[in-house]
């Protein structure tokens, strides 16, 4: 330790030859590949579920992948590779989700139901814990491949928002997944329309938007003996010694005031 450094510093300066960097499990150009070859099958799994489903044969194939997508997606450094539509591909794993969120087809009936528990279940687990652009607390344990998350461009172009949002309000999907879909879309939504969630800004952005708060809603109490004498307060009438008493103290019980805070929905 450096004794001139603060204590501060010089616990910085300890971590600092502690940390090991790590190199990229893949090279990048691989992990990009991996990504893609996933999505395909992915795309490939739900129209042959679909096409299945028209003929009345069970639709299987979106369960077999299921484990594998699971696996791979919790994979921090393949998370920025699948969300990205990098190497000139026009669809991500969010599309796949997307279509194996949607409703499935009966055959022969117009009816429609929906997808298999397993797949909304897993898919909802993964959406929760994946990283958003605007979160406030994010660990980074790998600088080299830090990603921050997933942006509102990854959202706008793709229909898993509305899918999402469907599930929250179907009747027959189970409370618990509603109530993960409910989270998806209030974390989503503070993306899309840029609402924060700290706190600490919100003043900020209140006086951004032209909501300005006055410091005092109300004018100062002026005390109607502060500028007199003792001559003047205690004098020989007692009739307006009495009146200038009761108007000092009659205030003494307040009515409850407007609250200086901004309630709005954050």
């Amino acid at each position: 330790l450096n004794s001139g450094l603060s204590p501060a510093e010089n616990f910085k300066r300890m971590l600092s030859t502690m940390k090991v960097t790590k190199p990229p499990p893949f090279p990048v150009a691989t992990l990009e590949h991996m990504a893609e070859a996933l999505v395909s099958r992915m795309q490939n799994a739900f129209s042959e579920d679909r096409e299945d489903c028209k003929r009345g044969a069970p639709g299987v194939k979106k369960l077999r992948m299921l484990e594998e997508v699971k696996t791979t997606v919790e994979k921090a450094y393949m998370q920025e590779y699948l969300v990205k539509k990098s190497g000139g591909r026009d669809f991500s794993i969010m599309d796949c989700f997307a279509d194996w969120l949607s409703p499935v087809e009966v055959a022969g009936t117009r009816a429609k139901q929906l997808p298999n528990l397993n797949i909304r279940t897993t898919i909802l687990d993964l959406l929760t814990k994946m990283p958003l652009e605007n979160d406030l607390a994010k660990v980074r344990k790998r600088d080299d491949l830090a990603w921050d998350g997933i942006a509102r461009a990854d959202l706008e172009g793709t229909k898993l928002g509305q899918r999402i949002s469907w599930l929250t309000r179907h009747p027959n999907e189970t409370t618990e997944n509603r109530k993960k879909a409910e989270k998806i879309v209030e974390r989503w939504s503070r993306l899309l329309f840029d609402n924060t969630r700290d706190y600490r800004k919100l003043a900020d952005a209140d006086l951004a938007r032209g909501r300005v708060i006055d410091e005092l809603h109300q004018e100062e109490w002026q005390d109607p003996l502060k500028n007199l004498c003792a001559e003047q307060i205690y004098s020989q009438d007692p009739e307006a010694e009495l009146e200038a008493r009761k108007e000092r103290y009659k205030r003494r019980i307040r009515l409850p005031q407007k609250q200086l805070m901004n309630f709005h929905f954050r």
